[in-house]
């Protein structure tokens, strides 16, 4: 189950006001109104997750802790 967040339109209670997570099914319909005071509340859009990417150039060996080997002969 995806976790949505939202935020009071305007004003609100200490939940609302600050942002608050919640668990859905995909499928139920956006919370139009604060769980706690009942004040009207927006999804917001948020970004995705995306791991880094942990190639290793020769830029940023020596950062990771390795060493590069170059032949000479």
């Amino acid at each position: 189950m995806p976790i949505y967040e939202y935020k009071a339109d305007e004003g609100g209670c200490e939940l609302c006001s600050r942002g608050f997570e919640q668990f859905q099914k995909m499928s139920d319909p956006p919370l139009k109104v604060c769980p706690s005071c009942g004040r009207p509340v927006h999804r917001l859009v948020s970004r995705i997750a995306r791991p880094k990417s942990n190639v290793l150039s020769n830029l940023n060996l020596a950062d990771k802790g390795f060493t590069k080997y170059v032949r000479t002969a």
